[in-house]
């Protein structure tokens, strides 16, 4: 019999697997074809954490990413608002996940096969369904869920925690190409685009490839209906490209804060299926993988020390709230700052929200500096325009904690802790988001 069955190819899927395989009978699932993972998906990260993955997997002819020294951001007219020096590299996705397969072997890699349905008994999986070229059911001891924005069986923990989705939750991410250009922009620097009008809720990055210009970008669904190309065009004109806009790529992906409960039975949530990680060019492929190490690495711990599997998924999801979930917080918390952001209070909102950035990158935090970051970005955001949005977020933050610090003692009381949670949120964001951005988006709607 399998120990683990992971679900889901990508980063937090083989790098999990990686782990789990030194000790463990390991197979892992991926519906699309192995070399399709992240083919064609730039990733942005800073240039540090790059060069770590490098060392880490090997990685050769690294002159496939392009690296910039400076980023600017632009206003929704292109003028420049403000300049970092913040080292940064751009890198297809595809290109760092054919490393971790080189580099990793051990556990069995089954592609092209897609899980469909659980089978339970007692609250534990026992079986789970399999659709490729033939029907058929795997049996294993415990399963790891690294299906991403997929939601496999984060569905059932949202729905057991009444974690909800609004309209405030569902954003559409794109990425297209520009061939042929001419421009007077500096091609040495990456560019940032804020806008309320064509990207509400979120931001364009332009960086350019030789001859070629890349678009990565997102937005709230609710907020904007412009079709894909008329938005990119936007953009590009806005910086004054000009080009052939060839390719575009679109993704309909739930941005919220993070799921509480990452454990159910022998189910083991990890990477993006724990909701605390955002997509690949908001710096979610660091992200992911240090989340994935560390929870990997005390799921590894708690196997080997726990013989009552309930008390495995409390001690695993324990961990992950005092040692992870802080990044998840903050991710929301600079969401809904950008959500309720506009044109007019781009420039200084840009100016915290860098310098914030830059801080977390440092060094690690944990949850307890929580409260510390919340006293600090509440008096040095206290400027009049923004000042009620932002003191609403802070107290968030600073009650979010509180909840946090009071964990529950043992598993059977997680489940009602978690809804606790998730309605002092709801409660809370109610009264920072646009009324037209609440209601509720079934679950099942975004997975379909």
């Amino acid at each position: 019999m399998i120990d683990f069955l992971v679900i889901g190819g990508g980063m937090a899927g083989i790098l999990g697997a990686s782990y789990l395989s030194d000790d463990y009978k390991t197979t892992v699932i991926e519906r699309l074809p192995i070399e399709q993972v992240g083919e064609n998906i730039w990733g942005i990260m800073n240039e540090k954490a790059f060069r770590g993955i490098v060392r880490e997997f090997g990685m050769e002819d690294i002159d496939r990413a392009l690296f910039f020294d400076y980023i600017q951001i632009h206003d929704c007219d292109g003028r420049v608002l403000v300049e970092y020096n913040l080292p940064l590299v751009a890198v297809k996705v595809g290109y760092i996940h054919k490393a971790m397969l080189k580099t990793f072997d051990g556990f069995c890699l089954r592609e092209k096969i897609s899980a469909t349905k659980l089978i339970e008994k007692g609250g534990i999986v026992i079986k789970v369904g399999l659709e490729g070229k033939k029907h058929e059911a795997a049996t294993f001891r415990h399963l790891i869920d690294a299906s991403g924005f997929s939601l496999f069986t984060s569905k059932k923990n949202m729905i057991r925690e009444r974690h909800y989705l609004f309209g405030h939750n569902i954003y559409k991410f794109f990425q297209s190409s520009i061939r042929d250009i001419h421009t007077d922009v500096d091609k040495a620097m990456l560019h940032l685009v804020m806008c309320d009008v064509y990207t509400p809720g979120g931001f364009s990055v332009t960086f350019f490839n030789k001859n070629n210009a890349i678009v990565c970008g997102f937005y709230n669904e609710y907020m904007s209906k412009i079709p894909a190309s008329e938005r990119v065009n936007y953009i590009k004109n806005s910086l004054g490209i000009l080009g052939i806009l060839y390719e575009t790529h679109m993704w309909r992906i739930p941005m919220c804060h993070p799921l509480v409960d990452v454990a159910y039975g022998n189910i083991f949530l990890l990477g993006a299926s724990t909701l605390s990680i955002y997509p690949k060019f908001t710096s979610g492929v660091v992200h992911n993988m240090d989340l994935t190490k560390g929870m990997i690495t005390q799921l590894i711990r708690i196997i080997n020390e726990q013989d009552d599997i309930s008390h495995a998924g409390y001690v695993y999801t324990q961990s992950y709230i005092y040692n992870h979930i802080y990044r998840g917080l903050v991710n929301d918390i600079i969401r809904l700052l950008l959500l309720t952001m506009r044109s007019s209070e781009i420039e200084e909102v840009m100016n915290i929200v860098i310098g914030f950035i830059k801080d977390l990158s440092k060094e690690k935090v944990s949850i307890l500096d929580i409260p510390n970051m919340a006293t600090f970005a509440s008096k040095f955001l206290g400027r009049p325009n923004v000042a009620r949005i932002i003191q609403k977020l802070m107290n968030t933050i600073i009650q979010l904690y509180l909840l946090l610090k009071d964990f529950p003692k043992d598993k059977n009381n997680l489940v009602e802790w978690s809804r606790e949670y998730n309605e002092n949120y709801f409660s809370r964001v109610k009264d920072i988001v646009n009324s037209r951005l609440l209601s509720r988006v079934p679950i099942s709607d975004l997975t379909k």
